[in-house]
């Protein structure tokens, strides 16, 4: 095949293949390949996407969590850093995309940390918010972000017995919906509904306000054990660790065991629909702690221990194959900065994909014309 380039000749327009002399300005496919590569890499520019995984320490304020950034196929790991010191209870951290704030609570009486992520990974350090707990609550256990309005939303045992959101700016908090359970273990968002799991294995649900908050009495709307088929962990406790995709609510979720399950929240009565014992990767696990989603590679984020609490361990899960894979083992020699009711979160900083930059096209085209000119 050969590419024909009409410019070079004289008195014939651009558009123009062949030469009035019948000659013709060829370009061989080994330049066209050669031009092809620097569209390629001017046109597309650096691929975004930079994606972090955090772990908490569970009620330790001077024993902070770990920061690990991952390298581009979401298993390496690129770099590692310590949480920001400033009076945090490493524990439970959740992340919200809506305006970049991490938080880290821990159990009552606090205080919850709340720092800008962004800055903190660009400076190194960064201007950490501790607030309190509001007046009469009970216990808290994980976070959820809702990104519409910044805020973070949890499960309050005991005390007022309701979904609570905190404004991480202002530390104000908002006591919303209310729970007969007892003990609800965690707290995740799906298509605008807030759920909750209790001790004794039910589904609650309300919707999520504009505002972030939520009213009125929660909906039981199924029981874990009973309807989908997941048996509760021990002591009774749920101890539930969820997260839900955002485009078709199917949910993974662990409860303090070494399994971790999947099901259709749109269809609980379905059953588990698939499962993984991580056992096999991580020989003495005890219990998966934390799990977060990257829903568009595919992969699931655990964190859990093993040797009866005595290890930390990180591992990524493909989901469409229930694969495990190890990304941090203390019991190989490795940091990792968790414990059994520390969590996980994930940070995605930019999204997944590569963005063309418009000023790269300015590039080829230089790049084309200068190429020409060596022809004529």
């Amino acid at each position: 095949m050969i590419a024909r380039w009409g410019a070079g000749c004289a008195g014939v327009p651009k558009a123009t293949q062949t030469c009035p002399e019948g000659g013709e300005r060829r370009l061989t496919m080994r330049k066209v390949m050669a031009v092809a590569v620097v569209m390629m890499v001017l046109v597309c520019g650096p691929a975004f996407g930079v994606k972090y995984l955090v772990t908490g320490n569970y009620n330790n304020p001077s024993n902070e969590g770990l920061i690990v950034e991952l390298a581009g196929d979401g298993v390496s790991i690129a770099s590692t850093m310590a949480t920001p010191a400033g009076g945090t209870r490493s524990h439970h951290p959740a992340y919200n995309s809506g305006n970049g704030l991490m938080l880290f609570g821990g159990s009552h009486p606090g205080p919850i940390g709340v720092y800008d992520f962004q800055d903190y990974i660009d400076n190194g350090t960064t201007t950490v918010s501790n607030w309190a707990y509001g007046g009469g609550m009970g216990l808290v256990d994980d976070y959820a972000a809702d990104p519409n309005s910044g805020k973070f939303l949890t499960s309050e045992r005991g005390g007022h017995s309701t979904a609570s959101t905190i404004d991480p700016t202002t530390g104000a908090w908002t006591y919303g919906a209310s729970h007969t359970e007892g003990i609800p273990e965690t707290t995740w968002i799906y298509n605008n509904t807030v759920y909750m799991i209790g001790e004794s294995g039910n589904c609650w649900s309300t919707p999520l306000l504009g505002d972030g908050t939520t009213a009125g009495a929660m909906t039981n709307i199924f029981n874990t054990a009973g309807t989908v088929g997941i048996p509760h962990s021990q002591g009774g406790y749920s101890e539930w660790v969820t997260c839900v995709s955002a485009s078709d609510g199917t949910t993974y979720l662990a409860n303090l065991g070494p399994t971790v399950y999947e099901f259709d929240l749109n269809n609980p009565a379905g059953g588990v629909t698939g499962s993984v014992n991580v056992t096999g990767v991580f020989t003495n696990a005890d219990r998966v702690h934390g799990i977060q989603l990257d829903e568009a590679a595919g992969r699931l984020y655990i964190a859990g221990q093993e040797n009866a609490g005595v290890d930390d361990f990180i591992g990524v899960i493909d989901v469409s194959t229930w694969t495990v894979t190890k990304i941090l083992r203390e019991v190989d020699g490795d940091t990792v900065v968790t414990s059994t009711a520390g969590g996980l979160a994930f940070v995605d900083l930019g999204g997944d994909g590569v963005i063309p930059e418009p000023a790269g096209l300015g590039l080829v085209g230089i790049a084309l014309l200068g190429l020409r000119k060596r022809r004529s």
